[in-house]
């Protein structure tokens, strides 16, 4: 059961590292400063 339970945490923690850089990708390509360009 912990061996599911590692994977899962691992998978969860790819998909918000995966947020964080798509977040800041946004943020230099300029949204930050034309947010109602979304």
């Amino acid at each position: 059961m912990a061996e599911i339970e590692g994977i899962f945490n691992q998978k969860t923690r790819n998909i918000i590292d995966l947020s964080i850089a798509h977040h800041q990708d946004r943020k230099c390509s300029g949204w930050v400063n034309n947010p109602s360009s979304e």
